[in-house]
């Protein structure tokens, strides 16, 4: 879900720890092998309504026995230029606005389908900037913190009835496990490349499955530091990106490049793209995860000099070669085909899936993705999911939420590709693009969820993210508690 600090550019609030008392009455670090089984907030009962399959919600659990028994039953304020790419800060807006009356909002279809039991996925992201808090602050993190923390964020998500938690892997050319070639993640242990004593990943794996989701290993493959500020020694010494900036070889150099303040790899380049392939072939060898999920993070712009010298040599050497854009989309291609190659086989049952953001012209013109082709055939991805990250009252008309979702449900043309929709959690309370839609109408997300059942080639939808589904102010535990009633 969402392109991280382009489409999320802002730092969300930390996931707060949460010191859940374990079985044995303790609440010390001890307790990293216990196991939560409470959510970190209340959850509402509900009733069904007869006839239409919908719920409504009754009075609100405030027993923590209460809350645990439904655990265990069901298992900056900103604007969003859409034309650019999905961007928006998540903030916490004012919970008074919340009272607001929501009839001026588009209702539902009458009739909402119930998904069949075990075919509709329910996801949640989980981002390396939660991990680390999970880990605890800057100089006081610990392995004990972080399984505690991160046991009461996948106990969370079976709460709300979640079956897949996706969840940072690898977010800037790190590893939050051991990898043969990319070093520790700095945000881990707040050291560069230090190792943590301990399989983050083999931990999170198995955490995840004994409560029943299934895990998929995130990774944002091109991207290699984000707040870059021309410090090559910013990254860890065994970092590949710093290995090539820094041996005696200029002819490497172009393999990594600076776009703002942003580090990424040449996706242009046969030794990236085998690096990340690789990278992506040790997780799904090693470890028992049930996918791996890439971001958008491709290209980041349509700049010309982002691999100028890389295609004045291909084009100089080739007698018809491609245009620009259609040299790009190859090379695209075929890491993500050679990606789609690595985790079959590894595991033919494994998964591998993208999220693109929303705004197709952005995803076929700036990032480069040849989306019209992978949607067609097989040997690219096993599901897709838009990051459709506007309601149905969004002030550009084109990327209404319900118009937006057809024109991603038409480009599906490959029957086993399976299509799940990016859905904005993270916009709970905010402005969008100067509509208030997401503070006047709480419940949005629910609504979102409704329509989406309504559209039969789709199969299901990630929420960007768990932290801001469990934040406790009046606005997101309302937005919260619409949504669980329709889950």
């Amino acid at each position: 879900m969402p392109r991280l600090l382009r489409r999320r550019c802002c730092l969300p609030r930390a996931y707060r720890p949460f010191r859940t008392m374990a079985a044995n009455g303790s609440s010390g670090e001890t307790d990293a092998e216990s196991y939560v089984t409470q959510p970190s907030f209340s959850l509402p009962e509900f009733t069904e309504s007869s006839g239409d399959g919908d719920s409504s919600l009754g009075t609100p659990t405030s027993s923590s026995d209460e809350t645990s028994s439904v655990s265990a039953s069901s298992s900056n304020v900103s604007s969003s230029n859409a034309s650019s790419s999905n961007v928006s800060s998540r903030d916490a807006s004012s919970a008074a606005a919340s009272s607001a009356a929501s009839s001026a909002a588009p209702s539902a279809p009458p009739a909402v389908p119930e998904p069949s039991p075990g075919t509709e996925m329910r996801a949640a992201w989980i981002s390396f900037y939660d991990l680390s808090a999970a880990a605890g602050e800057t100089g006081s993190k610990s392995a004990a913190k972080f399984k505690r923390n991160v046991r009461q964020m996948f106990a969370d998500a079976k709460a709300l009835k979640m079956t897949d938690v996706v969840v940072h892997t690898r977010a800037e050319s790190d590893a939050w496990y051991p990898s043969a070639y990319f070093p520790w993640a700095t945000s881990l242990t707040g050291q560069l490349g230090k190792d943590p004593g301990f399989d983050p990943l083999a931990f999170m794996v198995t955490a995840a499955h004994e409560l029943g989701l299934k895990f998929h290993a995130w990774i944002n493959p091109y991207r290699v530091k984000l707040s870059y500020h021309g410090d090559i020694n910013s990254l860890a010494p065994s970092n590949p990106a710093r290995i090539w900036k820094t041996d005696t070889d200029p002819s490497n150099d172009h393999w990594v490049f600076q776009r703002e303040n942003t580090l990424y790899y040449n996706p242009a380049v046969v030794e990236v793209q085998n690096l990340i392939i690789n990278g992506v072939r040790e997780i799904a060898a090693r470890y028992s995860v049930d996918g791996i999920h890439f971001d958008d993070y491709f290209y980041p712009d349509n700049d010309v000099d982002i691999d100028k010298a890389a295609y004045a040599a291909y084009a100089a050497e080739t007698l018809k070669p491609l245009s620009l854009d259609d040299w790009r989309r190859a090379h695209v291609s075929a890491l993500v085909s050679g990606v789609y190659a690595a985790v079959k086989a590894a595991d033919p049952k494994k998964l591998f899936g993208v999220s693109p953001v929303g705004n197709l012209d952005n995803v076929r013109h700036k990032l480069y993705v040849d989306i019209d082709r992978w949607l067609a055939n097989k040997g690219y991805v096993d599901y897709i999911v838009p990051q459709v990250y506007w309601g149905f009252n969004y002030p550009e008309e084109r990327f209404r939420f319900d118009l937006c979702c057809a024109e991603w449900t038409a480009l599906v043309k490959e029957p086993s590709i399976k299509l799940y929709f990016g859905l904005a959690g993270y916009k709970i309370g905010t402005i969008d693009a100067n509509s208030s839609e997401w503070i006047d109408h709480p419940d949005l997300l629910k609504r979102q969820v409704e329509f989406i059942r309504t559209i039969s080639q789709c199969s299901g939808f990630m929420v960007y993210s768990l932290a801001n589904l469990t934040k406790s102010d009046p606005l997101h535990t309302e937005a919260r508690n619409l949504f669980y009633s329709v889950m």
